[in-house]
């Protein structure tokens, strides 16, 4: 059963690799960018970096933001693959090929936006990244989507 999907009131794909834990809390380590003003900065769906600037400044802290253009190859690449989920959880399967075929003559635009919220000594509290993606399909209907994920440092 490794690697396969299964759909209950979400979708789970069964991971047997312990190590994959890792890439999965990730995102939750707010350790991992310490930002300040002029250093370079990676998002797994942009087209390229960018520089992190420095927005706001206080003295409790400094706000930081990056912004990125998307990758559309990437995010047509996504949804053909979360429609190999699809059809295999639904029984209806189709191949990845047919499924890149499938949005292949879609136009997307969008941009990815990161906001680091830092203490005095420059820890990151807070992070959200916010994504903003507008497909045009090959009918020439419009789409447009907003996600944003938001990590927080509590102190309990």
């Amino acid at each position: 059963m490794c690697g396969r999907w299964i759909f209950t009131w979400n979708a789970f794909q069964i991971v047997c690799d312990p190590n994959k834990v890792l890439d999965a809390i990730e995102p939750f380590d707010l350790r991992a960018t310490q930002p300040r003003d002029g250093a370079t900065l990676t998002h797994p769906d942009a087209l390229t970096s960018s520089m992190i600037r420095r927005t706001a400044n206080n003295d409790s802290g400094a706000t930081y933001v990056a912004d990125f253009a998307v990758n559309p190859a990437l995010i047509r690449k996504k949804r053909a693959e979360a429609d190999v989920v699809i059809g295999q959880i639904s029984g209806k399967p189709i191949s990845l090929q047919s499924a890149l075929d499938d949005h292949a003559k879609e136009q997307i635009t969008g941009t990815i936006r990161i906001t680091f919220e830092t203490d005095f000594a420059g820890n990151v509290l807070r992070r959200k990244i916010e994504t903003y993606l507008e497909t045009k399909g090959q009918d020439g209907a419009s789409e447009t989507s907003k996600r944003i994920e938001t990590a927080e440092r509590v102190n309990r």
